[in-house]
């Protein structure tokens, strides 16, 4: 499929495998239960952007941008993630979230984060990230986003796929199966 925006085309792969158009069972619930599933905010910031599929693509292929997905990998075994995505748990990034504090500090050091005198963070060297999860309903995305800007993170480093996984799958764009347990 080609779409025209601002004036530029993009190529956008669709899934010809689709499996007859239909979405995970996790993905078909119309309504959840809030909480602990609210409908997330459209901004979680000022300075982060929220990126929609073509966004998301164009990221992709400046090739300097991390993509995280945040989903617990059960699901991701189900579902498949997003082409380029490594699997990075909401749980192992937020030390209140009970990571471990090695796992936690490997994961910043990935982000471009240097833990000067082990505990002071520099963000000189802070990679551009995105993130995403489950989608609108979900929160995890958005308390990863809210961590980082608490270490200080630059929030325009930082990325937000507000539609995540959900709707990524409804877009028909293609997905990955496999294990992408924090791999590259």
């Amino acid at each position: 499929m080609i779409l025209i925006l601002a004036g530029q085309a993009w190529a956008v792969p669709v899934s010809a495998d689709s499996g007859q158009g239909v979405l995970p069972p996790f993905y078909q619930l119309t309504s959840r239960p809030c909480p602990p599933f609210c409908v997330t905010p459209f901004s979680p910031h000022p300075d982060i952007s929220t990126v929609g599929e073509i966004e998301l693509q164009h990221l992709q292929s400046s090739g300097d941008v991390l993509m995280v997905d945040v989903r617990r990998r059960k699901i991701i075994n189900q579902t498949g993630f997003i082409p380029g995505a490594v699997s990075i748990p909401f749980y192992e990034i937020g030390l209140r979230y009970g990571a471990d504090p090695v796992l936690h500090e490997n994961h910043l050091e990935r982000f471009g984060i240097r833990l000067r005198d082990g505990r002071t963070p520099d963000f000189s060297n802070a990679g551009k990230l995105l993130f995403y999860d489950n989608g609108v309903w979900d929160g995890a995305a958005l308390r990863n986003l809210r961590t980082l800007l608490g270490l200080g993170y630059p929030p325009e480093k930082l990325y937000w796929y507000r539609g995540g996984m959900s709707d990524w799958l409804i877009a028909g764009l293609p997905v990955t199966k496999g294990d992408r347990h924090g791999s590259e």
